[in-house]
């Protein structure tokens, strides 16, 4: 071999380790004191605070704010019938008129007793102004008179029984009943709920009770209206823990003033708070060791300490830190699989927030 054969050889080596040591963009990556491999690259986040709704979540039933069935109370023959199905009523409207021809044959003849009486007072009592009629006699017809008044004021409250109104106003249901047919006191006519505001029944497990209070806001959801959100307010909560299921009942009111909501629907219930501030850091950076939660933090000489945590209630991306971990640290949040205690880093965020 010749020798400027091996001085050719001899520099192609050199460059070729040259270029070996370079890193994939053409820079050597930065050497560690000694000869040690270079620090890893993390990114890291702050602790910071956020505003947080505590919220108790829970299934509830709906039912109307007020429901009666409707029934008779006579036993009579349906005239009409005024009323359709799922009609929206207001409170007094007439619904099935009933044959009341003998009740109302028993208020005329009721009435015209009572203005005999009435008329036959009215001269006694002229008579008593010049003492031409006695006592007693004025006393007796004052008491007819009465007598009769009453009898009138029965009779009409019977003859009312034979019109069937409305009690509130609301959406009545089914009709049960058709002109021609009989009734008798109890036969059912229809229902009549009044929707416009609805009641939720549901429970809440006893540990939370020192979180409910009336006038609490709550927002209700129902699979019937994906992505529509119900707002109400804690209406009442019940005086007694069930000693079964150790839940308190609790009535929530919504407000229903477009009608889609309807009784015995269930809905998703989420009883909120009052905002509290806490100290979050984002989910990626949470790891966990069996039971054990821990973060790792990296201090102002890029040194990583494990740190133990309690954490609190969570939102999308973020998890509250109850304990362990102060406002404004930094937490690694991309890079922690690279790193242990004591480990010093480099972070690809210096200075961002």
């Amino acid at each position: 071999m010749s020798k400027k054969l091996v001085v050719a050889l001899a520099v192609a080596a050199a460059l070729i380790a040259a270029y070996l040591s370079l890193s994939p963009a053409g820079e050597a990556p930065a050497a560690r004191p000694g000869g040690a491999p270079p620090a890893p690259l993390v990114r890291t986040a702050p602790a910071r605070e956020e505003s947080f709704t505590d919220s108790i979540e829970a299934l509830g039933t709906i039912r109307a704010d007020e429901a009666v069935e409707i029934t008779a109370n006579v036993s009579a023959k349906v005239l009409a019938v005024h009323f359709n199905d799922n009609q929206r009523v207001d409170a007094g409207a007439l619904l099935v008129e009933l044959d009341g021809a003998s009740a109302a044959a028993r208020l005329r003849e009721a009435e015209v007793v009572a203005r005999d009486d009435q008329r036959l007072l009215d001269h006694y009592q002229a008579l008593d102004r010049t003492a031409a009629v006695s006592k007693t006699l004025l006393a007796e017809q004052r008491a007819k008179a009465e007598a009769s008044a009453a009898r009138v004021a029965e009779a009409r409250a019977e003859l009312e029984d034979f019109t069937i109104r409305a009690p509130l106003a609301g959406v009545l249901g089914t009709r049960r009943v058709s002109p021609g047919s009989l009734v008798s006191p109890g036969t059912p006519v229809t229902t009549l709920d009044a929707i416009a505001a609805l009641r939720v029944d549901f429970t809440v497990p006893e540990r939370w009770l020192s979180q409910l209070a009336p006038g609490q806001a709550v927002r209700a959801s129902s699979v019937a209206y994906p992505g529509r959100v119900f707002e109400g307010r804690v209406a009442s909560i019940g005086s007694r823990i069930d000693p079964v299921t150790r839940a308190v009942p609790v009535i929530a009111a919504l407000d229903n003033s477009d009608r889609l909501l309807r009784p015995g629907m269930l809905l998703d219930i989420a009883l909120l708070g009052e905002p509290r501030p806490v100290r979050v850091v984002s989910e990626q950076a949470l790891m966990r060791e069996g039971p054990a939660l821990f973060v790792y933090v990296v201090d102002g000489d890029g040194r990583v300490e494990r740190r133990a945590v309690a954490i609190g209630q969570r939102r999308p991306g973020l998890v509250e830190i109850v304990e362990g971990l102060e406002l404004g640290e930094r937490v690694i949040i991309e890079g922690a699989q690279k790193v242990r205690e004591g480990t010093v880093v480099r972070m690809a965020d210096d200075g961002v927030s």
